[in-house]
């Protein structure tokens, strides 16, 4: 899935955000969202993004690597946010947010870590949650790997069906404030070769 929110797609202010991949995974917007500078800004009380679940986003299998990126500003600091979720009600699947000491935290069903590095400035990040499914988790934060971060996933299975929410949590809460430019989601474990090279071309990279 690969969803430019801004000016790079001309179909990001018609109600959904057209998948740029052959995946077809469209992203539909939620709230009255602005756009500046290429990028949808997110006012932190009802702006979002919902793509309809799909098996391309599953990830079901304990041996299917993947990896979720985003291009972000903060508007904010101290506030928990989430930026990816796709867990339901029994904490099936997997999430990204920020939490309230703005470190980042990760979820693939209940197991979990923390990023070492905080990000409390309003400057453009690139963030990327990276799954070995034999291995390890972990997060990249403007092409580093965050080495506390670093988790066993141990071929961890998930089940979910449940749509995946991009700027807030499925139950309608710790919603995003600031600018997202550019969101990826990959079924491949990235190299650190190929994260740097996304970080390397910025969000305008097609």
């Amino acid at each position: 899935m690969d969803l430019m929110t801004g000016d790079g797609n001309p179909t990001a202010v018609a109600g959904t955000i057209t998948d740029l991949s052959d995946s077809g995974n469209a992203a539909t917007i939620f709230g009255a969202p602005t756009w500046s500078g290429g990028a949808m800004v997110c006012d932190g009380s009802a702006d979002y993004l919902r793509v309809d679940d799909s098996a391309e986003l599953r990830f079901v299998a304990g041996t299917q690597d993947f990896f979720l990126a985003i291009w972000l500003e903060r508007n904010r600091s101290g506030a928990a946010e989430l930026l990816f979720d796709k867990r339901d009600g029994t904490n099936d699947g997997y999430q990204l947010h920020f939490r309230t000491d703005n470190k980042l935290r990760w979820f693939i069903n209940v197991l979990t870590d923390t990023s070492t590095a905080t990000i409390t400035d309003t400057a453009l990040h690139f963030i990327v949650f990276n799954v070995d499914r034999d291995g390890n988790a972990s997060i990249w934060i403007d092409g580093v790997q965050d080495a506390g971060s670093i988790g066993a996933v141990g071929g961890e299975v998930m089940a979910t069906t449940d749509p995946l929410f991009i700027g807030q949590s499925r139950g309608g809460t710790s919603m995003f404030q600031g600018d997202i430019y550019h969101v990826f989601v990959g079924a491949k474990l990235l190299s650190a070769g190929e994260i740097k090279s996304l970080y390397d071309q910025g969000p305008y990279r097609i």
